[in-house]
């Protein structure tokens, strides 16, 4: 039903290589979530291949696409270069891919700020939200893995990673140094 071939060249342009494997994983990692609570695979394997499309389209360029979107945007959305990827890319999904299941578009839409909905099903339920850290943080870090040997290899005096749960993960396995860094959130 959706032309996996066809989003990967898409992506391959559009993308680099660093961003491309980012999405594979991603995809990946979707179809686990996806069997463990009981999502159609395919649609999860989808929005977690295509959610980074116009990741790194020019600035500009991604907020004309959000803007033409007909999507609400926040206060915060459209204040946060960051964010805008996310509604560009539901909105390229849609015009460039022929997705228009609502669900996938919302995926691929809120991937970056998550919606009230999902938040509160995954934060109010340690369960849920143990049940995700269990996928999510292990592949996250493998990628980090991968990546320091690429980086090492390619010579490479210095890496910085920024990583959720850097010592309850046990990034000193795959790092020289691990730097703490607590501020004052007024900071």
């Amino acid at each position: 039903m959706y032309n996996v071939e066809f989003y990967k060249r898409k992506l391959k342009e559009m993308l680099s290589s660093k961003r491309y494997e980012h999405c594979l994983n991603v995809a990946q990692s979707a179809i686990e979530l996806a069997q463990k609570y009981g999502v159609d695979c395919e649609k999860a394997y989808v929005c977690g291949l295509i959610h980074d499309i116009c990741k790194e389209l020019p600035c500009k360029q991604q907020k004309q696409m959000a803007m033409s979107s007909g999507y609400h945007l926040s206060f915060e959305e459209l204040s946060s270069k960051s964010l805008w990827h996310a509604v560009a890319g539901a909105y390229y999904a849609e015009k460039h891919f022929d997705i228009t299941d609502g669900d996938m578009l919302n995926a691929i839409r809120y991937h970056t700020i998550a919606r009230e909905k999902m938040a509160t099903l995954i934060f109010a339920h340690p369960e849920y939200r143990k049940q995700q850290n269990d996928i999510v943080f292990p592949a996250v870090k493998e990628f980090f893995r991968r990546q320091i040997e690429t980086e090492r290899a390619a010579g490479t005096k210095l890496m910085i990673i920024e990583a959720a749960l850097l010592i309850e993960e046990h990034y000193d396995e795959i790092c020289d140094e691990l730097w703490y860094i607590n501020a004052d959130e007024t900071v």
